[in-house]
């Protein structure tokens, strides 16, 4: 048999600051001019019970979700619950350890991240891309070959005479310096006397242009390859993160001083690196508004991650970056739920609807 509660009246708490209502989209909004239309997963939601159930609803609003100062001592949406001024509340709460031992919450019915949001990274060419398509015992072999002909032609210099006139300072002119002519081969420069050298320098010139030739064709394709595909510069991972702070290039910033201070002796480096360094700020736009105006130092924001999305949607997906939703990514899994007074009844019912 379905429940009917004949009109009873719930009151549903939300946090309402006036420049704040879009912002606590997806999850909910009121319309200023008529409180009784509400927005968001959470308004569709309620609406939904409220004509299956068929109770009416008033909502009220909060300051905040709720601070805890002590325990079982909550201010805000998640007071008024248990002083029984309110019914529910609303907005995307987070059930939270602290929370759950004094609030019960109705089964979990959605779930988000823990992300950050920051502007997006200008790509730029790193200056080794030159040195990037071979590995360094490439450069290396490549470095001593033309050691080894430097020191051939040394050797050949004082047991063999040359025949022309040319003084030492000047065989780097000479037809039989190997090094300069397999350094010009290198290079594809024209060597107009490459047919006049003895029949042993020719075999060693024509076996290092074959070789270079090879060289040459994989160094310009893994060029070409770097150069049409870049790597990610941008800031997509805790790690990448929890280096910019440590090397103060990035200050992250949070609503939620505690939970990060809890993090402060981890052993895990990302954790530790970034709560050591966050910074509290007032709420989300003053967050969000920091890290579009100031040009010369950057500054990251740790929010849930569907609320960042909502931010970035509103500024523009060129003017901001959440980061990915992966476990790399993120802090940790919230599980998203609506809180009620500890007296309500018909829990099971509302949960399982």
């Amino acid at each position: 048999m379905k429940l009917n509660l004949e009109q009873k009246l719930f009151k549903i708490g939300f946090m309402n600051v006036f420049y704040l209502i879009e912002l606590e989209l997806p999850f909910f909004a009121i319309n200023p001019i008529n409180p009784n239309e509400s927005y968001g997963i959470d308004g569709k939601l309620f609406k939904t019970l409220s004509n299956y159930f068929n109770f009416s609803i008033q909502y009220v609003a909060g300051e905040n979700f709720g601070i805890q100062s002590g325990p079982g001592n909550f201010s805000g949406v998640l007071g008024k619950i248990l002083e029984e001024e309110l019914d529910f509340g609303v907005g995307g709460f987070v059930i939270s350890y602290e929370r759950m031992l004094f609030i019960p919450f109705l089964e979990t019915y959605w779930m988000d991240r823990l992300a950050f949001v920051i502007r997006p990274q200008q790509p730029y060419l790193a200056f080794d891309i030159l040195l990037r398509p071979f590995e360094l015992d490439v450069w290396l072999c490549l470095l001593a070959t033309f050691l080894l002909f430097f020191i051939f032609d040394q050797l050949k210099n004082r047991l063999f005479s040359p025949k022309s006139s040319v003084s030492i300072g000047q065989q780097i002119d000479s037809l039989d310096n190997l090094c300069w002519i397999n350094f010009c081969l290198l290079y594809r420069q024209p060597y107009p006397w490459l047919t006049r050298l003895r029949l042993s320098a020719k075999i060693c010139a024509i076996s290092f242009i074959f070789s270079i030739s090879v060289l040459s064709n994989n160094y310009g394709g893994g060029l070409c390859s770097l150069l049409a595909l870049p790597a990610s510069s941008s800031i997509d991972n805790l790690d990448k993160l929890a280096d910019a702070c440590r090397s103060n290039h990035i200050i992250p910033l949070a609503l939620n001083g505690g939970f990060f201070q809890k993090m402060k002796g981890t052993n895990i480096y990302s954790f530790r690196e970034i709560s050591r360094t966050v910074q509290p700020t007032k709420n989300m736009e003053e967050a969000i508004m920091k890290i579009l105006k100031n040009e010369q130092q950057q500054y990251a924001f740790l929010y849930p991650r569907e609320r960042l999305r909502f931010s970035q949607l509103r500024a523009g997906k060129d003017l901001l970056y959440v980061s990915p939703d992966t476990e790399d990514a993120s802090f940790l899994l919230m599980h998203v739920s609506i809180p009620t007074q500890p007296t309500f009844k018909y829990r099971r019912e509302f949960s399982r609807m």
